[in-house]
């Protein structure tokens, strides 16, 4: 699991209050969580593999009214694969796997959007309006969807007791509903 802290004060001062902004703290987790499996076969050279992966995830939670609502108020990715496939061992030192499955994505997002900056601007003098609290609203956005992805990896053990490894992941995009 990553770990991000974020605290920061927002200079000036709260027009509706006239005191200076509070501090605003908050916590970001990415978790990284994937697990392999190998199944043998009667075949020496031809191995099964499968798993799940999650590339990428955050979440974030802020207060509704702190000076950060414009950019996030609570937001979640969170991407999960499964993926089966084969590793094939043409060579005891060296050998390939292709894998391939599908692919979760949650998106879900909600930030403040401040009409009134946008309404009281006046144009080529203002380039930070003065933000309105009375026209104030809320966006909120839960997209869910499906793509497949793919990987394929190579590895190779030069001398005994030293193994060198790569692969790329391929997704798709994915469509999503929400």
């Amino acid at each position: 699991v990553n770990i991000l802290q974020l605290r920061y004060t927002r200079d000036g001062r709260d027009p509706s209050t006239d005191a200076p902004y509070a501090r605003v703290d908050g916590g970001i987790a990415g978790p990284d969580i994937g697990i392999s499996l190998a199944w043998t076969t009667p075949w020496r050279w031809l191995t099964i593999i499968g798993g799940n992966w999650g590339p990428r995830g955050a979440a974030a939670n802020w207060p509704e009214d702190g000076p950060q609502r414009y950019a996030n108020i609570s937001g979640l990715v969170f991407t999960q694969a499964i993926e089966v496939g084969a590793l094939i061992r043409p060579h005891p030192r060296f050998a390939f796997s292709l894998s391939g499955g599908p692919l979760l994505n949650i998106n879900r997002l909600k930030y403040a959007f401040d009409f009134g900056a946008y309404a009281n601007q006046i144009l080529g003098n203002n380039t930070f309006p003065h933000e309105d609290p009375t026209l104030e609203g809320c966006n909120s956005i839960l997209l869910i969807g499906w793509s497949a992805v793919f990987s394929l990896g190579l590895w190779a053990q030069p001398v005994d007791g030293w193994t060198l490894g790569a692969s790329i992941r391929l997704p798709t995009d994915p469509t999503l509903h929400g």
